[in-house]
């Protein structure tokens, strides 16, 4: 019998909420737009991307907000501590790397996205692709949202 992987886990700062995968992320990349700037107090967001089917928080029950017309956040309604971010069409979820056990595990593998709204000083020495903003993939989204929601306009 295969020995069963150690799963990924993590939590927020004060310990009241924890979490874990049974598998790894899928991809691990940079975010540079305002919102995730503003949502995580940073110049950058860094994301490790989960299968729904495999993530379970084991403790504690994060606070959701809704945070634009296609996505939602979650943080730790006790520290504040920002959790994951999660288009509202799909069910996987983007962690926060920051709130992993061992973030040195899962270096960035995607991309930079959002790269015209990064902040000229920041300097990321690698070898990953930069995108712009996408404003028609982000339509796309916001429409399948839409469309998933039954909201032929937006409530936001």
């Amino acid at each position: 019998m295969a020995d069963q992987p150690e799963p990924v886990t993590g939590g927020c700062l004060c310990g009241a909420i924890r979490f874990e995968s049974s598998d790894e992320p899928y991809m691990v990349g940079y975010c540079h737009c305002d919102m995730c700037k503003k949502a995580l107090g940073s110049a950058v967001g860094m994301f490790a991307s989960f299968r729904a089917s495999a993530f379970k928080f084991t403790r504690g029950t994060p606070k959701i907000r809704q945070s634009s017309e296609v996505a939602e956040r979650a943080f730790c309604p006790d520290c504040g501590t920002p959790l994951y971010m999660r288009y509202l069409h799909d069910p996987d979820i983007g962690v926060m790397v920051g709130s992993l056990d061992h973030p040195e595990k899962w270096p960035p593998n995607l991309y930079h996205y959002c790269t015209d709204r990064m902040v000229p000083w920041l300097k990321i020495d690698d070898n990953l692709r930069r995108k712009p903003f996408d404003a028609v993939n982000h339509q796309k989204i916001v429409e399948r949202v839409r469309k998933k929601l039954g909201r032929a306009e937006p409530d936001i």
